[in-house]
């Protein structure tokens, strides 16, 4: 037995309705052209998964499986719809797919209104350029390592003529009871990845990178350089203050220090 279209909702430009076709329904949406669609799907899909919108009314989604219960031909479209249901519960894959495809219209169709908006797209493009920019950090950081000088090589931080000697901070231990202090001709580094440590710096010259890092430095420091992602770096004094890297800061209470900046985000400032 079939029937006339049955409206289910309807605003000032849209009525949405729903016809019983011979051997399918069709979810019909009348409005401006740009509005308009029209979704057919077979009465076992029906049964089997309902209506391809949530929204649908109760009562509109009772009525249409009253009306395929009534056919002759009900049997057989009972059965595909276990048949259906069947292959979906055997093939986990498919039935995620399958549900993915009722929040978005059915057999992967959308009404129109249903499309991302473009608040939505903006959002993603955005989440886009993040990714990339930090890929791009990472990229100059792990340049920026490779092309520190090494222990005594000319231009390494220490006293001329001699190569000063690394001390590497462990990544995970938390700062020991007693501030490590570094002389004139030493180079203290602190690595690592969300330690915290208070060194007191004699002259000496210290490097900290890699990512949100807190350091703390007491006395005259005759170097200090920031580089990584996030650290953050508090000093006395210093001859020289150098950062680079993403999203880094410095900061000296007294003194005027040489600063050099480069990278993104990264600030320098007396506090």
């Amino acid at each position: 037995m079939d029937t006339g279209p049955i409206c289910w909702k309807a605003d000032r430009s849209r009525r949405f309705l729903v016809e019983v076709q011979p051997h399918a329904l069709e979810w019909v949406v009348l409005g401006p052209a740009n509005l308009g669609s029209a979704e057919p799907q077979s009465f076992d899909r029906f049964l089997a998964f309902g209506p391809p919108d949530p929204e649908v009314p109760p009562d509109v989604v009772a009525t249409l499986t009253g009306i395929i219960e009534s056919r002759p031909d009900a049997e057989i479209w009972r059965q595909r719809a276990q048949d259906l249901l069947s292959s979906q519960q055997e093939d986990p894959e498919r039935r995620v797919r399958a549900l993915e495809r009722q929040l978005s219209g059915s057999d992967g169709a959308a009404y129109t209104e249903r499309s991302a908006s473009p608040a939505a797209r903006a959002g993603w493009i955005v989440l886009a350029v993040m990714v990339i920019a930090l890929l791009v950090s990472g990229a100059v950081i792990i340049a920026q390592q490779k092309g520190r000088p090494g222990a005594g090589s000319p231009g390494s931080l220490g006293s001329p003529g001699k190569g000063p000697t690394e001390r590497s901070a462990p990544s995970s231990a938390p700062a020991a009871s007693g501030d490590a202090t570094a002389s004139r001709t030493e180079l203290i580094v602190v690595t690592g990845v969300e330690t915290t440590r208070a060194l007191a710096c004699e002259g000496g010259a210290v490097s900290v990178s890699g990512a949100a890092n807190t350091v703390f430095l007491t006395g005259e420091c005759s170097r200090v350089e920031v580089s990584g992602v996030g650290n953050s770096v508090t000093v006395d004094a210093a001859a020289a203050i150098v950062v680079s890297g993403s999203g880094n800061r410095g900061r000296f209470r007294s003194g005027q220090p040489a600063v050099e900046k480069s990278g993104t985000g990264n600030t320098v400032e007396r506090g």
